[in-house]
């Protein structure tokens, strides 16, 4: 998620709209999943019902309108970061904010390409490249 004060302020506003918590869509959930279904999910909901629109950073998914019911399950509810998730290609690092990198097998190909950036990263301070 990459929003603005405005969007933040939509986010952190009380009241189970979108979410089931009255204390709001950032509330403390019991667990991961909870928290994945009762607060991360329905951000996009509550940001659209405000009345502004969202957009994606994976390629696939940019500029599609999703004020318009027919496009808010472009993805056939597929989730992108399993692998081979999306068009049967592993999610690519460069196109999300985030990889999540919990020790789930259907999460392996995101992860180990995440850590193989950041060891690439660290090689660059290691060998002092910005040098050459």
């Amino acid at each position: 998620l990459a929003t603005d004060f405005t969007g933040l302020s939509i986010i952190l506003k009380p009241g189970n709209s979108g979410g089931t918590s009255p204390e709001g869509i950032l509330a403390c959930y019991p667990t991961k999943d909870h928290a994945t279904i009762n607060s991360e999910l329905p951000i996009s909901s509550r940001i659209l019902e405000a009345g502004y629109m969202i957009d994606c950073l994976l390629t696939k998914y940019q500029t599609i309108d999703f004020t318009k019911p027919h496009n808010r399950f472009c993805n056939a509810n597929k989730n992108p970061y399993n692998d081979k998730g999306l068009e049967n290609t592993s999610l690519e690092p460069y196109e999300v904010v985030f990889v999540k990198s919990n020790d789930l097998v259907f999460l392996k190909d995101a992860r180990d390409k995440g850590k193989l950036y950041q060891k690439w990263m660290e090689d660059v301070k290691i060998y002092n490249r910005s040098s050459f």
